[in-house]
C-alpha cells in the first residue's frame, strides 16, 4: 500500500480535492514524520503543530465547501529566511532566535493565500550568506538522508526525506541548483559557491518530490 509521504505533491492535491484524504491527515502524517526522522537530518528550524493542524482543518472546510484554492491543503514549509507572520524567523542566526515577525513575507503570503498549510521553518544557513547549512541554531548540520556525510540546505534533506511534499526555497548563488558539498568542505574552500549576493537579489522558489527515488536513503 502507498504511503502518504510516496505520493508527489500533485498527487496529494488530488487526493484531498476528491476527498481521499483530509488536509488534517496529511498534516499529521508530516507532522510525525518529521518528529520521528528530523533528529537526524537538521532539516527544521522551527515545527509549528498548533498553527499547522488549526490551518490544515480550516482547509478541509474550504475543501468542504468547495471553496478550495490552487494548493489548499496542501502542508508546506518556508526557508527560515522569509518571515512568517507568528511563525518564529531566525533567519539563520542565534542573534534573532526569538523573533517572531507580524506581517508575512511577500512570497510567504502568496503561498498562504493559494491554501497551504504551513508546517515549520526549514533550516539555511546565517542571514543566506554560506553554501550549506552548518547547524548554528539546531546544533547539528543540515544533510542528505541519501548520505548522512553530506551537507544539503534544509528545504531540500526535507523533501528528499519526504518530510515534506513541498517546500519553498531561495537561490542566489546555486542553492537549489548545485550538488551539496561534503561537511569538510567549508565556506572558504568554495568561493564561487557562497552565497554573496544581497537578500533582495535572491530567487525563491518551490522544491518538490518527483514520484519515487531510485536512490536509497540511509534513514528510512
Amino acid at each position: 500500500m502507498t504511503e502518504l509521504h510516496e505520493l508527489s505533491a500533485g498527487a496529494q492535491l488530488d487526493a484531498l480535492r476528491r476527498r481521499k484524504v483530509s488536509s488534517y491527515e496529511l498534516t499529521r502524517h508530516y507532522l510525525e514524520r518529521i518528529e520521528r526522522l528530523d533528529g537526524r537530518l537538521g532539516a527544521f528550524t522551527t515545527v509549528c503543530p498548533e498553527v499547522s493542524l488549526t490551518e490544515a482543518a480550516r482547509a478541509d472546510a474550504r475543501l468542504a465547501a468547495g471553496e478550495g484554492d490552487r494548493l489548499t491543503g496542501l502542508p508546506l514549509a518556508i526557508k527560515d529566511l522569509f518571515a512568517t507572520a507568528g511563525v518564529r524567523t531566525t533567519f539563520g542566526t542565534r542573534a534573532l532566535s526569538d523573533t517572531v515577525p507580524p506581517t508575512d513575507d511577500s512570497t510567504v503570503a502568496r503561498l498562504r493565500s493559494a491554501g497551504v498549510v504551513l508546517l515549520g521553518k526549514t533550516s539555511a544557513p546565517e542571514f543566506g550568506a554560506a553554501c550549506f547549512t552548518d547547524g548554528e541554531l539546531t546544533g547539528r548540520p543540515s544533510v542528505t538522508p541519501y548520505d548522512l556525510g553530506r551537507y544539503a540546505s534544509g528545504a531540500v534533506g526535507a523533501v528528499a526525506a519526504r518530510l515534506l511534499p513541498l517546500a519553498h526555497g531561495s537561490d542566489s548563488a546555486g542553492s537549489i541548483r548545485t550538488p551539496p558539498p561534503p561537511p569538510a568542505t567549508s565556506w572558504a574552500s568554495n568561493p564561487a559557491e557562497a552565497s554573496s549576493a544581497p537578500h533582495h537579489a535572491r530567487r525563491s522558489s518551490p522544491q518538490a518530490q518527483r514520484g519515487r527515488s531510485r536512490a536509497r536513503s540511509t534513514i528510512w
